[in-house]
């Protein structure tokens, strides 16, 4: 390492690619454009006049030169880093080897590096740093991306895209809980999870829907859980309880251009033909019927773009069928598995299973065939359905917890974007759990707090619920509680809220939170208050203090500032990848078609939206693995004297037709801000100019990420 020399002058010009956040240099860009224009002018043999800075380029003769050591050292570093992202292959797999969190370990290794020597370097050596610093970055940020990418791809959704969501639409027994007429505990009871509608489940995806069961409440069912389509129908069998709602399917059938599949088998389907004729006779109609068109399921088939799989089970004299997708399953109604079934129960994240009673019955599980059951196919987590009023929920959760079927590693928040500091709470979540056999397991409340509390001041959220728990899933947490949040809940006390949430419902082993978390009513509980009623619930209590980075305490208000500017590269530093915005393609005017670009408009599901203007962006489409080149709009249209806020998408270098319902939009860079053009024929030209500014930022993106760390 040079020593400090300063009574000696010299001057250099910054070459390296890179800024110290990863992101490539304008002036770099702006240096590679003049080189080719200068080439080009060699080629014509023009005459050449000397750039005004040109005596800067050479560095003073007596400009340190950096050390063999130091440069070996930065080597060394650097081929570290290769190996943890994706320069060599696991020879088990044939897949590249990436490990972005090893990699950040690199990144604070050579941030603190930088800081320590900061003065104490020679300009050489402090640029060999500062190089291998910004390629690491923009490495990781990718991985992250891939990552992110590859888990959704392997959960339970089992193709790719974003993972498979199932809600719980009810959990009850046939007769429902409360039972009509019945006065026991469990029908009198207040809490709310002690009201159990028909048992059914909802699989969604990308936006869709798939129903498991038509039960007699399915009306309620859906308005309560929002449902306004269905793509198909799977019945597990024909009882009454779970196809009475058959002819609710009607308002779901209306528009539709084909008649809903409904997959069951022939004895399901014997009774649904008998008890919904009218249905299925074919005779002119006065009113509207169930469009739907019954497939006798004979094998695996697929649905959502994931593969389900039909579970044989008995229930007393009669075979039903329970339902695997990816690596979850949902078996109700049974009370014994086959041998040929258990083969197809292996492997599981979770599994949702019959668990009438404790008393036996003849057609369903007690409590104890279903712990034996899941003892013997070994899922990840286990959930019970189809519950009688025998069963109180505190009641029999707490003998469960009891028994030792719990232990939980919670990180609690409200976790809008999952940014770099939540990661890093989740991140300790999922270490100590696999250290100790836990379940890393997350709680969030939907809809936020102040939502309620005080709407009128809520922020726009980063992120919507479905992301979350892709996010949650990606950086391995294993389960994610969703808590209605609700003006009862924020009227508990600190105690209160600990002792009947964590304690009572949760049963915490360990809670993880940030330094600035508050609870209870008026959130009058801290991380202080917090610790003390650990000790006395006999739970832990860790305190993850905040991340720094890129100058900034990262949270979710900075970032929601920095995407309401329009700086969505720093704000996708914060995040540890590129803020998103997903939704519904829908129909534009046409416009663009017509008179510049075509371009693919976007239904938004987030709340926030960056700044109006034009951005480099990757779009990647419902049902496609890789993402694409693309350009997006934010605005009004003012050239069209537009008004109406618009996300418009022109994807680069395709001509094919979309056929994909849905996108996801990763903003990397604002180029401009929306303007007013004197017609249709400048935007053109500013639009080209645009395209031809992203293809290059790719272009450049792409030659330095083949080269960060091969030199």
């Amino acid at each position: 390492m040079a020593e400090k020399k300063p009574e000696e002058s010299f001057r250099v010009i910054d070459r390296r690619p890179f800024t110290t956040d990863g992101e490539l240099r304008e002036e770099f860009v702006a240096e590679q454009q003049r080189e080719a224009q200068q080439e080009a002018k060699k080629a014509a043999e023009a005459p050449q006049t000397p750039a005004p800075v040109s005596e800067a380029k050479t560095p003073s003769a007596e400009t340190p030169k950096r050390s063999a050591a130091f440069e070996n050292l930065i080597r060394m570093i650097g081929s570290n880093g290769a190996m943890v992202l994706g320069a060599y292959t696991d020879p088990r797999t044939g897949q590249p080897v990436i490990d972005p969190e090893a990699a950040r370990e690199l990144i604070d290794m050579l941030d603190a590096m930088h800081e320590k020597t900061k003065g104490n370097l020679a300009p050489e050596e402090d640029s060999l740093l500062l190089d291998l610093l910004g390629k690491i970055s923009i490495r990781v940020m990718s991985a992250n991306t891939l990552q992110s990418r590859s888990s959704s791809a392997g959960s339970s959704a089992g193709t790719s895209g974003t993972t498979l969501q199932l809600t719980v639409l009810g959990s009850g027994t046939s007769m429902g809980v409360p039972t009509i007429g019945c006065h026991c505990a469990v029908c009198t009871s207040s809490d709310p999870r002690d009201n159990r509608m028909r048992t059914s489940v909802l699989l969604s995806r990308n936006g869709q829907n798939v129903l498991i069961d038509t039960t007699p409440d399915f009306r309620t069912q859906a308005l309560r859980a929002g449902i306004d389509q269905i793509e198909a129908v799977l019945l597990t069998h024909g009882h009454a309880d779970h196809v009475m709602g058959f002819d609710d399917l009607r308002p779901l059938g209306l528009g539709r251009s084909q008649p809903m599949p409904v997959y069951g088998n022939k004895q399901a389907f014997d009774i649904v033909r008998k008890a919904f004729s009218y249905a299925f006779d074919g005779k002119p109609k006065l009113s509207t019927v169930p469009s739907v068109i019954l497939k006798e399921i004979d094998g695996p088939f697929e649905l959502l773009g994931v593969k389900i799989t039909p579970i044989p089970l008995v229930h007393g004299e009669m075979t039903v069928l329970g339902f695997r997708f990816g690596r979850g399953a949902y078996l109700t109604d049974f009370n014994s598995v086959p041998e040929s079934s258990l083969t197809l129960l292996q492997d599981l994240d979770d599994v949702i299973l019959d668990a009438l009673r404790d008393t036996p019955h003849p057609m369903h599980q007690t409590v104890q065939q279903a712990l034996a059951l899941v003892e013997k196919i070994k899922p990840k987590r286990a959930w019970f359905t189809h519950i009688a009023h025998d069963l109180g929920h505190a009641a029999t959760n707490e003998r469960l917890r009891n028994q030792g079927h719990a232990n939980i590693q919670l990180a609690i928040g409200n976790f809008d974007g999952i940014h770099l500091g939540h990661q890093a709470i989740l991140r300790e979540a999922t270490d100590r759990a696999a250290k100790t056999g836990a379940v890393a397991t997350a709680l969030t409340f939907e809809p936020a707090p102040l939502k309620i509390l005080r709407p009128e001041a809520a922020p726009k959220r980063l992120s919507t619920n479905e992301q979350r728990l892709e996010w949650f899933r990606g950086g391995g947490v294993e389960a994610a509680v969703v808590m209605p949040f609700t003006l009862e809940l924020s009227k508990l006390s600190p105690q209160e809220f600990v002792e009947n949430i964590l304690v009572n419902e949760l049963r915490v082993r360990a809670l993880l939170v940030g330094e600035n978390f508050r609870f209870g009513h008026k959130q009058a509980g801290d991380t202080h208050l917090l610790c003390e009623l650990g000790k006395s619930f006999g739970f832990e209590v860790i305190t993850i203090p905040p991340v720094v980075a890129h100058g900034e305490v990262v949270s979710s208000t900075v970032i929601r500032r920095e995407i309401a500017e329009g700086d969505v590269t720093q704000a996708g530093r914060l995040l540890g990848r590129p803020f998103v915005l997903t939704g519904s393609i829908v129909s534009g005017t046409g416009t663009g078609s017509k008179f510049t670009f075509p371009t693919l408009n976007l239904r938004v599901d987030q709340e926030l939206l960056p700044a109006g203007g034009v951005y480099i962006t990757r779009t990647l489409l419902q049902g496609e693995s890789e993402s694409r080149r693309s350009v997006t709009n934010i605005g009004i249209r003012p050239t069209f004297n537009g008004t109406a806020l618009s996300v418009e998408t022109h994807l680069l270098d395709f001509s094919e037709q979309v056929t994909a319902k849905r996108m996801e939009v990763r903003f990397w860079k604002r180029l401009r801000p929306e303007k007013k053009f004197s017609g249709p024929q400048e935007l053109r030209a500013q639009i080209a100019k645009d395209i031809t500014a992203a293809n290059r930022f790719f272009t450049l993106l792409r030659k330095f990420r083949i080269l960060m760390l091969s030199d």
